[in-house]
């Protein structure tokens, strides 16, 4: 899962919600210099990608990837599932996917000041661009891919994920369309146990 499915599944916690986004920059004891609710939304997040890497669906997903986009393919495949996620955003939540995006980045903006250096730079890029909006057009996406591309140092094969996206577009989103609801309820589980 990438950030916009991280983030809806913080569900409307605020502290959550920044746990959620910035789990990626945070490593082992690093996570005690944060509030309990950030850090209920790192952990949250870590068990979102042991759930999503060990899922079969997201396996075969994988496989059908695995040979245009070799070891990028799980990184192209979360972004996928975030641009389905915009598109299919009535069917999971009842507020307008604009005001959503807004209220988010309105929220991640509250709590600058505590983001690490990468959550901080994706956070401005994010916002300059409409990052997460832009998820739901295959254009947003595009510029996703080719901006990762320039971005990563070594030979990579991310200039080839919208090609791969738009090929396979039916067989992803019926994988997402099994896959998501088993997560979000996955995610309600883990709630259950707090």
């Amino acid at each position: 899962m990438n950030f916009l499915a991280h983030i809806y599944l913080s569900g409307n916690n605020e502290e959550k919600i920044i746990g959620n986004y910035i789990a990626d920059s945070i490593k082992g004891k690093d996570l005690n210099q944060f509030s309990p609710g950030i850090q209920k939304g790192i952990l949250l997040h870590r068990a979102i990608d042991h759930y999503t890497d060990h899922h079969p669906i997201v396996k075969n997903g994988l496989v059908l990837l695995r040979p245009e986009l070799g070891k990028y393919s799980g990184v192209a495949l979360d972004i996928y599932f975030d641009h389905f996620l915009a598109r299919a955003w009535k069917r999971f939540h009842t507020e307008d996917f604009r005001v959503y995006t807004y209220r988010i980045m309105d929220v991640i903006g509250n709590y600058y000041h505590l983001l690490p250096g990468h959550s901080k730079s994706f956070f401005d890029y994010a916002k300059q661009t409409d990052r997460l909006y832009r998820y739901k057009d295959i254009d947003g996406i595009d510029e996703v891919f080719r901006g990762m591309h320039k971005r990563i140092k070594v030979e990579n094969t991310m200039h080839l994920a919208q090609a791969s996206f738009i090929k396979h577009y039916e067989q992803l989103q019926f994988l997402f369309s099994d896959y998501f609801p088993q997560l979000i309820n996955f995610v309600d589980d883990q709630a259950d146990l707090e």
